[in-house]
């Protein structure tokens, strides 16, 4: 699995993938408490790509959808 982390606000940007929970986790409490705000840990559950310019479009799953 892949691990995001996001400041708790309107546009929600992230810099970097953590590939464990644990990784992402210590990430989120240090700039939480650097700069003094909430932080969501997503997980990437898919992603899709085009594999040329025109459909079709791509699905990757990471885990399966419940």
């Amino acid at each position: 699995m892949r691990y995001a982390i996001v400041r708790d606000e309107i546009n929600k940007k992230f810099t970097k993938f953590h590939d464990t929970f644990e990784e992402a986790n210590l990430e989120a409490e240090r700039l939480c408490k650097q700069e003094r705000v909430s932080f969501f840990i997503l997980e990437v559950i898919g992603s899709v790509h085009i594999k040329n310019p025109e459909p079709p479009l791509e699905w990757n799953w990471e885990r399966p959808i419940e």
